[in-house]
Parts: C-alpha cells; structure tokens; sequence
C-alpha cells in the first residue's frame, strides 16, 4: 500500500515538473518555484501523516559526558619525573608526596646541576591556586641524595658515599 502512495507522489511531482502542474506561461521563476514549495510541503505532510518521516535522533556526540572525578595522587614513595631542568637540579626518580586537604607536599631528592657533590631536597607545596619550591641542601658535600625510606613524613636518605640520614618534611629540617 506505502509503494502505491509513493509513486502517486512521484507521478503528481512528474506531472508538476512536466508542465502539468498549475503555472500558468509567462508567469516566470517566481512562480514555479511557489508552486515547486507548495508541492514540497504537500508531500512532506502526506508523508508525516503516513509516517514516513521520522524525528532526528540527537547526535550522540553533542550530549556532554559526566565529567570525571580526578583521582588521589598517589602517596608515600613513589616515582616521580622531574618538573625542573637537569641544569639546575638533577633528581632522582623516586621522591615522596603526601596530600592532606587540598594541598599536595612532594619532596624531590637530588642535587644541584651545577654542583653535583651538593645533594638537595626540594619540597614543592602545591594547592589550587600557587605552587611554591624550597630548595635543602645536604649538610655535607657528599654527592647527590637518594631516597631509602619513610615512616609518617620523616624521610630516610643514601649520600653517594652511603652516609644516612634523615629529613623531617613537617619542621622542614635536617635531622641529626
């Protein structure tokens, strides 16, 4: 039944093309193209009314995703890639970080690029709005620090000539 409706409009749109259709010569573009409209709204109408046409699926990709909670960095000892240049310091890749509230501490050992007898610490403080770097040094020139352990956030540290010792993160202190 649907194919002998579509081809009567296919025939009827044939006719109108044709010259059958209800122009009358001499009337012009303006005039054909009103009664091409006319036919096109017309067959539009038939067409919804035998359900022809259908509504436009939304377009998935325009539908914003949830967006992600971030996950926790990960704490305690941990790898860690060196956000500063190997002319200035020259890090480890194990460090140490603690989140507490919105602020993150992560401790960098290492040493100084231009003096790699001196180890340092870097303890960087970051929060929403700011990201502040203190540099330690090492007490002795004994090359750059490593990190061997962690209890809460006093840090355990190797020298390069294996003399240990340790850092309290909280006082930001050497510690004897």
């Amino acid at each position: 039944m649907r194919l002998f409706w579509i081809s009567a409009v296919i025939a009827g749109a044939g006719t109108l093309l044709a010259g059958g259709g209800g122009t009358a010569p001499g009337q012009g573009p303006f005039a054909e193209k009103a009664a091409l409209e006319a036919h096109a709204a017309a067959v539009q109408a038939f067409a919804r009314a035998q359900g022809f046409l259908t509504a436009k699926p939304t377009d998935p990709a325009a539908v914003r995703p949830r967006a992600l909670r971030p996950e926790p960095s990960p704490e305690g000892i941990v790898e860690l890639p060196s956000p500063f240049p190997a002319h200035e310091y020259l890090l480890q890749p194990t460090g140490w970080q603690q989140g507490t509230g919105s602020r993150r501490l992560t401790v960098y050992p290492g040493a100084l690029g231009t003096e790699r007898d001196r180890g340092v610490l870097l303890v960087v403080t970051t929060t929403a709005d700011e990201r502040d770097v203190e540099s330690y040094p090492a007490p002795f020139r004994n090359g750059a620090l490593q990190l061997v352990a962690a209890t809460g956030d006093v840090l355990t540290l190797r020298d390069e000539t294996g003399r240990t010792l340790s850092f309290d993160v909280s006082a930001r202190r050497f510690m004897p």
